[in-house]
């Protein structure tokens, strides 16, 4: 019987702890304005869990052994977009050390979310499933408790399993440690996250970025953990740094536009349709310093793991949720409309001596197929249900096969904005079932910003027209069909077991 939401008298006490800091009375706010981390005192802390390693290894018996079973580390990165990477091919991106994973492992190109929302992407890499398999299609659902998870799998194979950083609602399910760090839980986050979609900026720069004690928890967990015969499957969720607002700590606040003197581009963007081009240009340079922050951070937790001799052992994989707009087609953060920059996501695996270092893959992928990947590195099958949804991507560093001719995609938060899409290697097909009839007050204003407008059918070539700027829906008619048979038949296959929600 696979363990059900691990230690909750962990997770109570998380909540216990936040809930102290909350002010009654109107919107709740995290007064954690942008910190630095010490590198000073990460280092201490390095050195120390080092020296412990040390003195436990000496006082270990020597003699032949099987190779330990790896440890499994899942580093989340809310709407990192792989094209803001060094490792894309653009040198000038000062993201080092996700660049240098990237070098030592596989480096997918062309994966993308099944929705452009955390609560339901978070929920399919979890279980293998599509969003509206699964059941969590809107930020805030519970993830139902027949649903099987990949933490749970991992538990039933004895692993210890552990999470640190922010964790959707009732997604903590197979953790026996959950919020190590003490982070934010979604429970709390939600509404800073609203009062700052809402009503824009925020006093203090409230919405914190600070993830250094969930990294500090991780390396902590390792240090005391990471030696034991038992594996660990740990989930360290870097949410939300890349989220707006971007507001970067210094020196990133900077790094990639010093001279800016114009005015705040750092929140909404949504909201401010006549932004110039030197704006637009700055509020990518924001991003991207955010995610050189990102990366430093990151970055502390890889130096550790190679310092204690666990790299060779564990099993790294880095993702996001999804991607986001900055400004392409008119269009910011997360919407309804399903083009790349917003549906594709970043993955990295990265396994010395199991996976080839330094390979790039073009091949087509969904974040779905994580789930499978894991799997089968760590040994495990994939289980019945999401066998269909869900394939392992062994093959494409292996055999250069690809796993599927096509991935699929969906929205279906707010009455008003559900759509569909298909993406091939060549063809982009999106279809809108109810744009123009969006109604005020039911969903959010930025979705109603963002969605209506937009014509109900949408094909593109992406080879021809790779930033999908010429709706062909018109042109070519048989192609339009042929993909909407394909989408047909994927809901259909897919919604085998929609009881299980």
């Amino acid at each position: 019987m696979a363990r059900r939401h691990g230690l909750r008298p962990g997770l109570d006490a998380c909540r216990h702890r936040h809930d102290r800091g909350r002010v009654t009375g109107g919107p709740m706010r995290v007064s954690t304005p942008f910190q630095r981390t010490s590198d000073r005192h990460l280092e201490r802390f390095i050195l120390s869990a080092v020296a412990t390693l040390i003195v436990a290894a000496t006082a270990t018996q020597s003699g032949a052994v099987e190779p330990p079973r790896p440890h499994v580390v899942i580093v989340m990165i809310d709407a990192l977009r792989p094209d803001h990477l060094g490792a894309w091919g653009k040198p000038e991106l000062r993201t080092p050390h996700l660049d240098r994973v990237a070098e030592q492992g596989v480096f997918f190109r062309n994966i993308f979310a099944p929705m452009p929302s955390s609560a339901p992407s978070r929920a399919t890499i979890l279980t293998g499933r599509a969003p509206h398999t699964h059941g969590v299609r809107i930020n805030g659902r519970n993830l139902p408790l027949a649903e099987l998870t990949l933490t749970e799998l991992l538990a039933d194979n004895g692993y210890t399993t552990v999470s640190t950083g922010r964790l959707q609602r009732q997604f903590d399910q197979g953790f026996e440690h959950v919020n190590i760090g003490g982070g934010e839980l979604a429970d709390s986050l939600a509404g800073v996250m609203w009062d700052s979609l809402k009503y824009g900026d925020a006093e203090d720069g409230h919405v914190s970025t600070d993830v250094a004690p969930d990294v500090r928890a991780a390396i902590k967990w390792m240090a005391t953990h990471g030696h034991d015969e038992a594996p660990t499957f740990l989930w360290l969720d870097m949410t939300h740094n890349l989220h707006e607002a971007w507001r970067p700590p210094p020196p990133y606040d900077t790094m990639f536009d010093a001279d800016y003197t114009g005015r705040d581009v750092s929140v909404n963007p949504m909201y401010s349709p006549d932004l110039t081009e030197r704006e637009v240009q700055h509020a990518h340079a924001l991003y991207d310093g955010q995610a050189s922050f990102v990366d430093s951070q990151f970055g502390w937790f890889t130096k550790a793991l190679t310092e204690l001799g666990l790299s060779e052992r564990t099993i790294l994989v880095v993702v996001s949720d999804h991607g986001t707009y900055l400004g392409e087609h008119d269009l910011w953060q997360k919407c309804p409309v399903m083009f790349d920059p917003v549906m594709r996501s970043t993955l990295i695996v990265r396994q010395n001596g199991v996976v080839p270092a330094g390979v790039q893959i073009e091949n087509l992928a969904q974040l779905s197929d994580v789930f499978a990947t894991i799997l089968d590195l760590a040994g495990r099958p994939v289980p019945d249900r999401a066998a269909g949804s869900s394939h392992s991507l062994r093959s494409t560093w292996e055999s250069k096969t690809s796993v599927r001719p096509a991935v699929f995609m969906e929205f279906c938060q707010y009455k008003g904005t559900a759509s569909k899409a298909i993406r091939s290697e060549d063809w982009l097909y999106v279809y809108f079932e109810s744009v123009g009839e969006i109604p005020w007050g039911e969903i959010s204003p930025a979705d109603v910003l963002r969605a209506k407008g937009w014509p109900r059918r949408l094909l593109f070539d992406v080879k021809a027209d790779p930033d999908l700027t010429v709706n062909l829906v018109d042109r070519h008619p048989e192609v339009e069909r042929q993909l909407r048979i394909q989408l047909l038949d994927w809901l259909i296959a897919s919604e085998n077991d929609l009881d299980s929600r």
